[in-house]
C-alpha cells in the first residue's frame, strides 16, 4: 500500500540521518507523537510533512511518495541526420527532472486533463491521418486562422487546452525536440532555434505524437531517407496541416500566379520557414517540382528583404532562441505553496531562483516607494 510505502522511506531517511525519531522530528520541525504515529500507520503523513522530510533527508518528494519515474514514450528530433550523445542526453534529462515534478504535484492533487478533446480514428494512411488530427486539433483549440497567433500565444493555448507541459530549452542547436507521454504526465520539450519558424515546427510535430498517442520509444526522426517512421510521416503531415490549413493558404494566395514575393509574404503570415511552405505547396498541387525548388532555395535574408519587415523578423529571430518554462508546472507549483502541500523550495528551484532570497523578498513589506505615490496619496487629511 502507498501508505507502507511512506513510511517506509520515512524509516529510512531517519536512519540515514543517524538521528532518533525524537531528534529527528524536532529538526524537520515535526511534532514527535505525531511523527510516531505515522510512522506505525495510525496517521497519515501530510503533504507538508513529506515535504520537508524530503528536503532535510535530499531525497525527492516523489521518491517519498513512491512515485515511478516515467519513461520517454515518443519522438525525439534532431537537425541532421546525426546525433550526438550530449545534446540528446541533456534533452533526456531536463525531461525527466520536468516529469518528475509533475508527476510529484498530480500525487498532491494538481493535474490538468484536456476537458473535451476526443481523438478522432487514426486513419491507416500516416498522411491522411495527420491532416484529420490536425483538423480535429484546431477545431478543439478554436483556431479559425492559425496565421492570426503568435508563436507564443500558441504555446500557451496549446499548453493549457491539451493539458501538456511546454518547455523551451537551449540544447546548442543539435536538437529539436522530444515528447513524453506517461499516465498522467504529458511534456512537450523543444529547443530553442536561430531559424525563426522551425521551433513553431517542432511544436506542431511534437503535439501530433501526444495526440496520437505514440509509444515509440525514444527515437531519432532523420530529414532525409525513406525509411521514415510512419509515425514520423504523420506527424510531420499533422504539422503541415496545422500551421499551413489548406483552406488559409489559398485564401491567402488567391488564384492568381505566385511569384516569390507572395511566397515570401505567405511564409512570414504564416511563420514557417521558406522550405516548409514550398513543400506544403508543392503536396497541395499549387506549384510544380521547378518552383518548389526555387522557392524553397530562396535565402531567409533575401525572403525578409522582398517582404520588408527586417525589424520585426529580428525581433522574431531573439524570441525563438529564448528559454521558457512550463506555465502551468510554474503555476500549480506556486499554489502547492500556497496551499501548504509544499515548501517554497521547490518552486524556487524551478524559476532557478535562490529559496532564502525569494523568501526574504516575498517576506518583505510590499510597499510603494513615496516618489511614485500620486499626490495626495498618502495624506490622509485630504480623505
Amino acid at each position: 500500500m502507498a501508505a507502507d510505502i511512506i513510511a517506509s522511506r520515512v524509516r529510512e531517511v531517519i536512519v540515514r540521518s543517524g538521528l532518533s525519531d525524537r531528534q529527528f522530528a524536532g529538526r524537520v520541525g515535526l511534532d514527535p507523537p505525531k511523527l510516531s504515529k505515522s510512522l506505525a500507520g495510525q496517521r497519515k503523513f501530510t503533504s507538508l510533512d513529506l515535504t520537508r522530510i524530503a528536503e532535510f533527508g535530499r531525497v525527492s518528494l516523489d521518491w517519498l511518495l513512491g512515485v515511478d519515474v516515467p519513461l520517454p514514450a515518443v519522438a525525439a528530433r534532431q537537425v541532421t541526420g546525426h546525433i550526438g550523445r550530449k545534446p540528446a542526453d541533456r534533452a533526456i534529462e531536463r525531461a525527466t527532472e520536468l516529469a518528475r515534478r509533475r508527476a510529484g504535484l498530480v500525487k498532491l492533487g494538481y493535474e490538468h486533463l484536456p476537458t473535451g478533446w476526443v481523438r478522432p480514428s487514426i486513419l491507416a494512411d500516416p498522411v491522411a491521418a495527420g491532416e484529420n488530427l490536425a483538423c480535429a486539433a484546431l477545431e478543439y483549440l478554436g483556431i479559425d486562422r492559425i496565421s492570426s497567433i503568435d508563436d507564443n500565444d500558441l504555446i500557451d493555448a496549446i499548453e493549457r487546452r491539451f493539458a501538456v507541459d511546454i518547455a523551451v530549452e537551449d540544447f546548442d542547436g543539435d536538437f529539436d525536440g522530444l515528447t513524453w507521454r506517461h499516465e498522467n504526465v504529458h511534456l512537450i520539450l523543444i529547443a530553442t532555434s536561430r531559424v525563426p519558424g522551425r521551433r513553431r515546427f517542432t511544436l506542431a510535430h511534437e503535439l501530433a505524437h501526444l495526440l496520437a498517442e505514440d509509444d515509440q520509444g525514444l527515437v531519432v526522426d532523420v530529414e532525409q531517407g525513406p525509411q521514415r517512421p510512419q509515425s514520423e510521416v504523420r506527424a510531420n503531415a499533422f504539422a503541415a496541416s496545422f500551421l499551413m490549413p489548406e483552406r488559409e493558404v489559398r485564401e491567402l494566395l488567391g488564384p492568381d500566379e505566385i511569384g516569390e514575393r507572395d511566397f515570401a509574404q505567405l511564409a512570414w503570415k504564416m511563420r514557417v520557414t521558406v522550405r516548409t511552405l514550398s513543400f506544403r505547396l508543392y503536396n497541395l498541387n499549387m506549384i510544380n517540382r521547378q518552383q518548389r525548388e526555387r522557392f524553397g532555395g530562396i535565402r531567409t535574408t533575401d525572403a525578409v528583404r522582398v517582404i520588408e519587415q527586417g525589424a520585426v523578423f529580428s525581433n522574431w529571430i531573439k524570441y525563438s532562441q529564448q528559454r521558457r518554462l512550463p506555465k502551468l508546472l510554474v503555476e500549480d507549483s506556486w499554489q502547492a505553496y500556497l496551499d501548504g502541500a509544499t515548501t517554497l523550495r521547490p518552486f524556487a528551484s524551478l524559476i532557478d531562483a535562490d529559496v532564502d532570497d525569494l523568501r526574504a523578498d516575498l517576506e518583505a513589506t510590499w510597499s510603494q516607494p513615496e516618489s511614485f505615490m500620486p499626490d495626495g496619496a498618502g495624506d490622509s487629511s485630504k480623505m
